[in-house]
């Protein structure tokens, strides 16, 4: 039996926020997991396998199995598996207003075609952490919408939801990385507007939307604070704004978790390289 222990924090998760798995093993194995009909990714950093979870905000509450496949140096395979705990989530209702131009980019095509490039990147597991906890706050400013808001727009019903948080700020206002890592994505978009979208490794990225200017290029190497771009007014926005998003696992989770030490585990791993 391969598996020395298996921990999940926080328990029981709440729909949008993030679930850390911690796996110890007797030796050293290739590991999988399975949660919410999804691939676990896993990686080892101090002996210990870490999974990162992103739970979506439509995930019905309730019991779910976590499968664990342990593969050992001989080929062996043993799967284990535990239950994990979801529940409800506390979210606002916004209804917004689109007018003029700005409507258009309402289209069932256009948005296909914004999350169809958003798909490409968002799902990137990179096996290096870059990232350290606590993430910083990508800009000054009040939020103006918090995450998982769910939104009727122009007076349509609420099937969408808020993936991100929005900061206030006048136009101009300096973007900063919230974290170490990758730029993947850097160039105007449909309903982002201006957008850049930062790796940070183990399946964690950050994405900045609205932007009046980018100041990043893809393949650059970003250290938190780093300046990537300005507050704007462009996409599907109806105010100057930054639209801050966080995916963990390919899921869009609360970024405001991350400004926080909100698991025991990331914080306690080394840092550097």
């Amino acid at each position: 039996m391969p598996f020395a222990s298996v921990e999940v924090q926080p328990l029981p998760a709440a729909q949008g926020t993030t679930m850390v798995i911690a796996v110890r093993t007797t030796a050293p194995v290739t590991l999988d997991g399975r949660l919410f009909e999804q691939k676990v990714h896993f990686a080892e950093e101090g002996g210990v396998y870490y999974g990162l979870v992103g739970v979506h905000v439509f995930t019905e509450p309730g019991l779910y199995e976590l499968e664990l496949a342990a593969v050992d140096g001989e080929g062996q395979e043993t799967v284990i598996t535990t239950g994990v705990v979801v529940e409800a989530g506390r979210f606002y209702y916004e209804r917004i207003n689109v007018s003029g131009s700005r409507a258009n980019l309402l289209d069932p095509a256009t948005v296909a075609r914004d999350r169809e490039r958003f798909d490409a990147v968002r799902h990137t597991f990179t096996p290096e952490r870059l990232w350290a906890m606590p993430f910083q706050r990508p800009c000054v400013g009040s939020i103006s919408s918090y995450f998982g808001s769910h939104r009727s727009y122009n007076g349509g019903p609420y099937t969408s939801y808020h993936s991100g948080v929005d900061f206030r700020a006048p136009r101009g206002t300096p973007v900063y990385a919230s974290a170490a890592g990758t730029v993947v994505l850097a160039e105007p978009t449909a309903l982002w507007g201006n957008a850049v979208v930062i790796d940070h490794g183990w399946g964690v990225l950050t994405g900045y939307g609205h932007l009046s200017a980018i100041e990043a290029q893809v393949g650059q190497q970003v250290a938190p604070g780093d300046l990537i771009g300005k507050v704007g007014n462009t996409g599907l926005s109806t105010g100057a704004h930054l639209h801050w998003e966080t995916w963990v696992g390919g899921n869009s989770v609360n970024g405001l978790q991350w400004l926080e030490e909100f698991c025991p585990w990331p914080e306690q791993l080394a840092i550097g390289g």
